[in-house]
């Protein structure tokens, strides 16, 4: 994200987007970015520090309470924006996949979100990035266009998703304390009558893992989140008016099959 800032055709004041830079991290980073971008602090508060640049703003929180969701929460607090979006820190950012979507966004007011599509990249040759590069295709590539074709609607993926801001107070932001904040706000927003739509043609590159540990730990903890929510949203999901049979159906499969019942005992 640096690289991209910093050799960018547009200085600062001149970004298409508002870029905003989180970091709480307690290894010093936040130093490192500050100076990579030649930014200066220049707000103070209790919880996090501020440096600013035209439409460039990193903010480094002093602690981290609640992991992302507490971060993120405590960030959009302060939106006044109609539309606000999510990169992680692995995604080579792209302005105009985010533009696009956020232009979606705008045309279908009953959406709440779009999520875009990942396409996963890896400078390694290793069998684990292929094997992750696999997974993540097909999921972005082949399961979310068909869910999308059918009326079935696409789930918050974690990154490269613009999200309504009225939408995303509504239902009371990010829950902390859970491994799938993500999966969890979507569901919550379905759950209010909202819809998420996931644009097929356009895509953003994000880094695959290389290692086999990294590799399982990963997948480990979408099950563990998965499981969680399986068993929390399983009878209001059956329960509520504003989905059909089929798309409850599809969903509590989503949830199951992530949870492969060992992750379910677990969770």
């Amino acid at each position: 994200i640096i690289k991209i800032l910093n050799g960018s055709k547009w200085t600062f004041n001149e970004l298409p987007m508002r870029v905003v830079l989180i970091d709480s991290s307690t290894d010093g980073s936040e130093e490192n970015i500050r100076e990579a971008l030649e930014l200066e602090w220049s707000e103070f508060f209790d919880d996090c520090i501020i440096a600013k640049k035209g439409k460039l703003t990193l903010v480094h929180y002093l602690h981290r309470k609640g992991g992302k969701a507490w971060v993120l929460n405590k960030f959009t607090n302060k939106i006044e924006t109609k539309y606000f979006g999510v990169v992680d820190a692995d995604w080579l950012l792209d302005f105009k996949p985010l533009i696009m979507a956020t232009s979606y966004l705008h045309n279908h007011p009953r959406n709440a979100y779009v999520q875009i599509r990942w396409h996963a990249t890896s400078k390694s040759n290793s069998i684990v990035a292929k094997l992750d590069q696999l997974s993540i295709d097909y999921r972005h590539w082949v399961e979310n266009p068909v869910r999308s074709w059918h009326g079935v609607p696409v789930t918050i993926h974690g990154s490269g998703f613009i999200i309504r801001t009225s939408d995303f107070v509504g239902v009371g932001g990010f829950r902390e304390g859970i491994l799938s904040e993500d999966v969890d706000l979507a569901i919550r927003l379905m759950l209010k009558g909202k819809i998420g739509y996931g644009l097929s043609n356009i895509s953003m590159q994000l880094q695959s893992c290389d290692h086999l540990k990294q590799f399982f730990w990963q997948k480990w903890r979408w099950i563990e989140g998965r499981s969680q929510l399986l068993r929390q949203y399983t009878i209001p999901i059956c329960k509520t008016h504003f989905m059909s049979l089929w798309q409850k159906i599809v969903w509590l499969f989503y949830l199951g099959y992530f949870g492969r019942f060992v992750g379910f005992a677990y969770a």
